[in-house]
Parts: C-alpha cells; sequence; structure tokens
C-alpha cells in the first residue's frame, strides 16, 4: 500500500517540536564531537540511520550547548531579475513547483499567484522586483505580467541566526502577541486581510479546439465572487490562457471555497479543461502553509571556551541534536558542559597541550587506548570509540604516546573521571557528519542544522 504523510501531518510535528522549547522540562543541546580523522582522506561520510551510528555519535560527543532557537525554514530562493518564476499550485508538491516565491534585497517575502506571459501563453522572465508593492495586504499586477503577493519580512535577528546561502526562516505571528515590530504588524496585517477559500489561479490542462468564439467561463462551487478571464485565439478557437479576473489592481479571488470547478458550456470540437487553483485557508494567511515549510533549522553559537566546556585549538567532525541529556541520574539543566572524561597524571614528560592532541595514548598494564583530545595543566581529556577499544585505564598506572613512547605521564589515584553529562542519556535526534572545523579561542562558530521531514 502507498501513502504519505500530508504536509499539514508535517507542520503539526515540526510545531509540537518548537512548542516544547517552552517547556521547562525540556531542554535541548548542540552536541559537537570525534577529533580524530574519518579516515586517510578525512573526507565525511555520509551518516547511516542505524543503532550503531548513534552509539558511534555519543562515544564522540565532546562538548554541548544549550539551544532555544527554532525557525520553520524553506528553501531560499533570492529575486533577480531574468528569472523565469513559477506561479502556486496547489497540485503540486514544494519540490515539483519550483521557485514560486522569493526574498528580495529588502528581505521581504513574495509569492507568485500569476506568472508573466505572453499573449500567446508562453511565459517571460520576471524583471520588476516585487519590491515595489511594500508590504500591501493585497496581490499587485507588475508592468512584466507577474502577480504577487506580500507574505513576511525577515527580521535582521532571524537574518543572523536563521538565513543561510540554501534556507529562509519562514515566521508567523500568533494573534495574541503584543509589542509587535512595525514587520510583524505587516505580517499580522496579511494574515488577517486573507480570503478564505480562495481561487488564486488557473491552470490551463487543455485549451481546447473549436471553439467559434470566446466561450464563457463559469464557475461552480460552495464559494462565491470569483471570476475567470480567457485569453481565446480565433484562428484555431482555442483557450491560450485563464487568469484571475483584474482590473489591475483589484482581483477577483473570491473566498468561501472548499471546491470548485470551471464549467464551459460552449461547444467546441474539444473542450477545454480548466481547473481553479485554490487556498483553502487564503493566502497569507499562514506563510508556513504557502511556502510548504516542512523543515526546522536550529542555531547555537558557541563562543571561545564556552566557560571552559568547549575545547579551543581542536577541531570537530560531528554535531548532533540532543534531547534532555542527565549526569548521575539527574536532570541536566546546565548551559553547557564538556561531555569529554578525562585522567589527573602526575610526572608528565614530553606531553604538550599541543602536542598531545589526537595523539593514540596507551595504559602500559591495562593495554587501554584513547584518542587524547586536550592537555589542561595536568588532565588530559579523552574520548574511546571503536577504533582504540573501550578498556578502561587503571589507577596509577603509567600512559604514553603510541608514535612517541618517549612522552609518557603516570594516572594518580582516583584521577579518573567521567565528563560532565552522561554522553548515552538523553535523545540523540539528528547527526550531520562535516569536513574537520578548527575551533579558535577568539570566534564564535555560527552552527545552524536543518531538521527535514
Amino acid at each position: 500500500m502507498a501513502g504519505i504523510f500530508t504536509e499539514h501531518t508535517k507542520k503539526q510535528m515540526l510545531l509540537d517540536m518548537v512548542n516544547s522549547f517552552a517547556d521547562s522540562a525540556t531542554r535541548y543541546y548542540l552536541a559537537i564531537g570525534k577529533s580524530d580523522e574519518w579516515n586517510d582522506s578525512d573526507a565525511a561520510p555520509t551518516p547511516v540511520n542505524s543503532e550503531k551510528e548513534i552509539r558511534d555519535f555519543r562515544n564522540n560527543i565532546q562538548s554541548i550547548l544549550r539551544t532555544t532557537d527554532v525557525s520553520f525554514v524553506t528553501p531560499r530562493y533570492n529575486w533577480t531579475t531574468g528569472t523565469t518564476y513559477q506561479a502556486y499550485d496547489d497540485s503540486k508538491t514544494k519540490t515539483n513547483n519550483g521557485s514560486y516565491y522569493v526574498i528580495t534585497d529588502t528581505n521581504r517575502v513574495y509569492i507568485c499567484l500569476r506568472q508573466g506571459k505572453t499573449d500567446a501563453g508562453v511565459a517571460v522572465s520576471s524583471t520588476v522586483s516585487p519590491d515595489s508593492l511594500g508590504t500591501s495586504t493585497s496581490a499587485g499586477k507588475l508592468a512584466d505580467g507577474y502577480v504577487w503577493k506580500y507574505l513576511y519580512t525577515v527580521s535582521s535577528l532571524n537574518q543572523s541566526k536563521f538565513v543561510s546561502a540554501n534556507y529562509m526562516p519562514v515566521t508567523y505571528i500568533d494573534s495574541a502577541e503584543t509589542g509587535l515590530t512595525t514587520i510583524e504588524t505587516a505580517q499580522r496585517n496579511v494574515q488577517n486581510a486573507s480570503l478564505v477559500g480562495s481561487i488564486v489561479g488557473y491552470r490551463l490542462v487543455n485549451g481546447g479546439t473549436g471553439y467559434a468564439s470566446k466561450p464563457t467561463a463559469t464557475i461552480i462551487g460552495d464559494g462565491d465572487s470569483a471570476e475567470v478571464f480567457l485569453t481565446f485565439d480565433s484562428s484555431t478557437g482555442s483557450i491560450l490562457k485563464a487568469t484571475v479576473r483584474d482590473s489591475g489592481s483589484s482581483f477577483w479571488f473570491g473566498s468561501g471555497y472548499s471546491f470548485a470547478e470551471v464549467s464551459i458550456a460552449d461547444s467546441a470540437t474539444t473542450q477545454a479543461v480548466i481547473k481553479p487553483i485554490i487556498s483553502v485557508n487564503g493566502i497569507g494567511a499562514d506563510a508556513r502553509d504557502d511556502l510548504r515549510a516542512n523543515a526546522l533549522m536550529f542555531n547555537a553559537q558557541p563562543n571561545g571556551t564556552q566557560d571552559g566546556n568547549f575545547l579551543v585549538d581542536q577541531d570537530f567532525r560531528q554535531i548532533g541534536l540532543v534531547k534532555n541529556p542527565t549526569y548521575l541520574d539527574s536532570a541536566f539543566t546546565g548551559t553547557a558542559a564538556l561531555a569529554l572524561d578525562n585522567m589527573e597524571v602526575t610526572s608528565v614528560s614530553g606531553f604538550t597541550s599541543e602536542n598531545i592532541k589526537d595523539s593514540l595514548i596507551r595504559g602500559t598494564s591495562s593495554g587501554a587506548g584513547a584518542y587524547a583530545d586536550d592537555l589542561d595543566g595536568a588532565i588530559i581529556y579523552y574520548h574511546q570509540n571503536d577504533a582504540t577499544g573501550f578498556t578502561p585505564f587503571s589507577e596509577g598506572e603509567q600512559i604514553y604516546d603510541s608514535d612517541n613512547p618517549s612522552r609518557v605521564g603516570t594516572i594518580i589515584a582516583g584521577g579518573l573521571n567521567q565528563g560532565e553529562i552522561d554522553k548515552y542519556s538523553g535523545t540523540l535526534m539528528y547527526i550531520e557528519n562535516r569536513s574537520p572545523v578548527l575551533r579558535d579561542a577568539q570566534q564564535t562558530e555560527d552552527i545552524k542544522f536543518i531538521l527535514q521531514l
């Protein structure tokens, strides 16, 4: 049997996750890790959705940082003159509808309701920026024939957090929100002015043939006031275009339609087929629906050492999202944590904070192995994974660099300690493998990652 999750289901699942951020008992953390190389070429492999992949990620975690920055996002299309854009079509998915919306240089987002076309029905490129329409609640037709409608503006804060080369945030202003900014007020005005059950366009499936004159089309459905305008070719008796009737500044979208059809009573050799494109909730009522935003972007910005919880002059190759990690069987509620195990050593010889990083250290009596991540005074931070094995180190034994045996130290009694969280706790919701990212004490990483349904 074939089945799908509808866009409404995807939206609700993501919305439930967004709403959980407001729950004090639910905490999401960015996790970074894996300082050791992927392979000889150090090329990041594609993650495999398996229990082993999850376990391997946990083994490699270095640090976590709580994130509360999340937004619905959708693929980004910049308005560029000379580009041919599609029109919104309720019969298509986001994937096969193409670029039917744009973001402009002023960070305004517009949806295309009509593609510019010649009288013969041939698509033309867009040459007039929809920015000229401003933040009006009404659709507008431009000189190139395109009809656009303003949806919202990406704020400077959301731009810094959620705009990337390929994605942009999609916002919704709740009716209960107060103290709105100018751009939020403009979006709410659009939401309130949307026409429920409006017919925002017509899809010409077949122009027909043999009509003696321009036929008359009637809209049949449970709404009212929608009207269609036909462009007719008298030489072939065919319909070339079907568009929403307009006066240039006013459009007969109608409202109240949950179903509709275009009826043509005129006789012809081949009857034309025209399908109405219906926006059930109304274009602009919720931009997340209009732009089919079925992904969330999370943003976290670890700053330098993040109060001693993040390593510097060390790299990472994995990022993830962990929900509700714990420490000693209690909920972890801190902002950040260093997840690496550590050992306190004496008689350190040859090891420095520079040369110890990524070395494979071993215990002389236990035979244990681990990748060293950092040396802070007499504390060595390390992690074990499948490559090193998981044999525990022993108190009092000597450890050495397997590639440079002259570099040695001795673990003191009571000097073996677990990280500040239980790496194997919480729900690991997302894994992403990357090329190595080297951290610096003076930098703040802007880490964006996307969870898509």
